[in-house]
C-alpha cells in the first residue's frame, strides 16, 4: 500500500559528502511553489495526504516560506530531512502554531558520536550544528529522527553514536549501510561485506535490546526474507522537476564524473501523465523488481541490498571504467 511522498524540493546543497549519491553534474535547481502545487494537488486527488521533504538540502530553497504555506492549505502531514547546518537559521523559525500542526518530526544526519568522526565526511563545523539543531527540536518538542551513515573508520563508534541519540532527545536511529559510489570507493571508506555483517551483528544483538530507541538498520534486509519492502513497496517520489523517480534513492543518482542518465527508474512527469498514471506506471516496475529480486541469488550482494537494486537499474555502471574501485564490489 502507498501511503506516503518523498520530495526532493531542491537539488542544491551546502555540503559535498564523500557518501553522496546524488549526481553532482546535473544543473542546479528548486522546485517551483507552482510545480509543488500540481503534485500537492494531485496527491490529495488520491487520498495521500503524508510527505516527506528532501533534496538536496531543503533549507536552501529560497521560497521555502510558500512550501510551508502550500503543505498547510492541502491540509498535508510532513516530515523533513535536513543536515542541520542552516536548520535553526532557516527552517524553525518557519515551524509556527499553524505549520506544527502539519509536522509529524525531521530527520538529520548524524555520522559519528563526535566531530571528529562526523565532520570527516561532510562539512567541518557541522556536527556542533546538528546537535544543535536536534536540541533545539527537542526543546520545542518536535520529534527527531536520525539518520547515521556506517562507513569504515566510524563503523566501532556505532554504540557511542546510540548513546549519544539518547542522551539529546532523539526518538529514533537508523543506521544506513552505504551504496558504493567513486568517492567512497577512492577514498577506501566503504566497509567489507565481513565488516558490515560484524556492524548488522553489533546493532541486531547489543544496541537494539539495550536502548528504547526506535533502532533500525537501512540498506540492509536479511537474506532469508525473499520480499523486498523498501522504499517503493510504501511510497512514491518525485525529483525537483516533478519526475516520478520509482525510489528516492534512484533520483540522480552519481554516475562519476559524467551526468546521471534516467532508466527504468524514470516513471513519466507529473504534469504529462497525473498522479492516477504514475501510480500504476509505480506498482507496474515494483511488481518487475520484486520478481528480478525474488528470482535473485540474495546473498550476492549482501549486506548491502540497494546496491542490488542500483545494478537492477543500471547505476552502477560507473565501475566498469573506474580502476580503483574494489572488485568485491562489481
Amino acid at each position: 500500500m502507498l501511503y506516503n511522498i518523498a520530495i526532493d524540493i531542491t537539488n542544491h546543497c551546502n555540503f559535498d559528502c564523500i557518501h553522496c549519491l546524488r549526481d553532482k553534474v546535473a544543473p542546479r535547481a528548486h522546485m517551483s511553489p507552482d510545480l509543488l502545487d500540481l503534485v500537492l494537488r494531485e496527491m490529495s486527488s488520491v487520498g495521500m495526504m503524508n510527505v516527506c521533504l528532501t533534496g538536496g538540502e531543503p533549507a536552501l530553497h529560497p521560497e521555502l516560506n510558500r512550501v510551508c504555506d502550500l503543505l498547510v492549505d492541502y491540509g498535508v502531514r510532513f516530515s523533513l530531512v535536513s543536515n542541520g547546518f542552516l536548520f535553526e537559521d532557516k527552517i524553525l523559525p518557519l515551524f509556527d502554531s499553524k505549520v506544527r500542526r502539519h509536522l509529524d518530526g525531521v530527520c538529520f544526519s548524524l555520522d559519528g558520536a563526535t566531530s571528529a568522526s562526523h565532520d570527516m565526511i561532510r562539512k567541518e563545523g557541522s556536527f556542533d550544528r546538528v546537535i544543535s539543531s536536534i536540541e533545539a527540536c527537542v526543546k520545542e518538542k518536535i520529534p527527531v529522527s536520525v539518520k547515521s551513515i556506517v562507513h569504515s573508520e566510524n563503523r566501532k563508534d556505532i554504540v557511542e553514536v546510540a548513546h549519544l541519540c539518547a542522551s539529546i532527545g532523539a526518538g529514533s536511529l537508523g543506521y544506513v549501510l552505504l551504496t558504493p559510489t567513486p568517492r567512497l570507493v577512492s577514498s577506501n571508506l566503504l566497509p567489507t561485506a565481513e565488516e558490515y555483517s560484524e556492524v548488522i551483528r553489533q546493532i541486531t544483538g547489543r544496541i537494539m535490546p539495550s536502548f528504547l530507541l526506535n533502532i533500525s538498520i537501512e540498506g540492509f534486509a536479511h537474506p532469508d526474507y525473499r520480499v523486498p519492502l523498501c522504499n517503493p513497496a510504501n511510497g512514491i517520489s518525485f525529483d525537483h522537476l516533478g519526475n516520478f523517480i520509482f525510489c528516492c534513492n534512484l533520483s540522480h543518482p552519481t554516475n562519476g564524473d559524467s551526468p546521471n542518465v534516467f532508466g527504468r527508474e524514470y516513471l513519466g512527469n507529473i504534469r504529462e501523465i497525473g498522479i492516477e498514471e504514475g501510480i500504476l506506471r509505480h506498482y507496474r516496475t515494483l511488481a518487475w523488481f520484486m520478481d528480478k529480486v525474488m528470482r535473485s541469488d540474495l546473498k550476492k550482494d549482501w549486506p548491502v541490498n540497494c546496491t542490488k537494486c542500483f545494478r537492477l537499474f543500471g547505476k552502477m555502471k560507473w565501475m566498469e571504467a573506474d580502476e580503483s574501485a574494489d572488485n568485491r564490489y562489481r
